[in-house]
């Protein structure tokens, strides 16, 4: 899979990059910039990655703030119920 950042804004649901290190970076510029990362996925198939996504941005304290919304945002200590 290939990432066409013209895309990004068009689609919502799925996480973008090749990676979950890329996603991580994309989610926390939106955080910085805007506050919040809306639109990413809530699929039960993708519940792996977003772990992984979310052990990584634990660090910065960024976690998903409304995860049956797919959205990420500054949550101290990151997202804890995901096992991170």
């Amino acid at each position: 899979m290939t990432y066409d950042r013209r895309a990004a804004f068009d689609v919502t649901g799925h996480f973008h990059y090749e990676s979950p290190e890329e996603d991580a970076g994309y989610i926390a510029s939106e955080v910085i910039r805007y506050g919040k990362s809306r639109g990413w996925s809530t699929d039960p198939s993708e519940q792996e990655v977003a772990r992984q996504i979310a052990k990584i941005l634990s660090k910065y304290n960024i976690g998903l703030i409304d995860p049956h919304a797919g959205v990420w945002g500054h949550r101290p200590g990151g997202t804890h119920s995901m096992g991170g």
